[in-house]
């Protein structure tokens, strides 16, 4: 339980309720809960390595920019609204990973009280009420949106290169030839756009990876709660016929016993 209680972090209702299911024996619920808070971890863990990774790329963004000429300053514009775009995705998926644990945390802070209240038969489809497969799908899908922001953005990055380092290209040939020198090799500023271009389309291309792996091991783990959730379903249905056939046969033996209750009463009236 120590891992499960390092997943949820500060979710003390989802804390609670796994240690009721485990006191419950019920495993395939619990373990179904388990892989929700995995990925709702390793989302968080993520999130905070692209932030520090931006965060990095505008340091050395703003460094640049603060050696170079003037005629950076389009360039910076340009990058500048690539980090911010990048930005923008991570806070987006950040924002909806939060959603997904309060609803979480409140639903089960909601089972625990009903389970207090009424027993074991409260745990009845705990996972259907709490809505963990569909958050896992919430959660698969996010990281495929991500994947495709990420590659048209690196799609977008080869014609903001070509028309970005082509008129700096351009402007300072121009210049020279009218002054009467020889054709410029590439400047400074060139050096550092293509750098610090590089440096974005790095990231870029390295998120895209993370999201497509992501997605893909989600699909998987959606198939794996899938088969919990059988498993769980069969052990219910068992549990159910044996309450059943239990009552039957109390039922059954409580009739049994009235005609003999009713023949000693008829002596003693005689």
């Amino acid at each position: 339980m120590n891992e499960i209680a390092v997943e949820t972090g500060r979710m003390a209702s989802v804390e609670e309720l796994m240690k009721i299911l485990a006191g419950f024996n019920m495993f395939y619920e619990q373990q179904q809960m388990s892989l929700l808070m995995k990925h709702i971890a390793e989302t968080e863990k993520n999130h905070t390595e692209v932030m520090q990774e931006l965060a990095d790329i505008k340091a050395q963004l703003n460094e640049l920019m603060s050696k170079s000429e003037s005629g950076l300053s389009k360039s910076k514009r340009v990058f500048t609204k690539l980090v911010e775009q990048a930005e923008n995705i991570a806070e987006t998926q950040s924002q909806k990973l939060q959603g997904i644990k309060q609803d979480l945390n409140q639903k089960a802070r909601q089972a625990v009280r009903n389970v207090k209240d009424t027993g074991i038969k409260a745990l009845s489809n705990i996972c259907g009420v709490l809505g963990i497969q569909e958050k896992l799908i919430v959660l698969r899908d996010q990281e495929r949106s991500a994947e495709t922001d990420m590659k048209l953005a690196i799609e977008k990055m080869d014609g903001i290169e070509a028309e970005l380092l082509g008129a700096a290209s351009h402007i300072r040939n121009a210049g020279k030839i009218a002054a009467g020198r020889e054709k410029a090799i590439p400047d400074q500023n060139q050096k550092d756009s293509k750098g610090l271009l590089q440096m974005l389309r790095n990231h870029y291309q390295k998120r895209q990876a993370v999201h497509a792996a992501r997605a893909k091991k989600l699909s998987g783990v959606i198939e794996k709660f899938r088969a919990l959730e059988q498993k769980a379903s069969v052990l219910e249905k068992l549990s159910d016929n044996r309450e059943r056939i239990a009552e039957k046969n109390k039922a059954e033996a409580d009739n049994r016993q009235l005609p003999s209750t009713e023949h000693k009463r008829d002596e003693n009236i005689r």
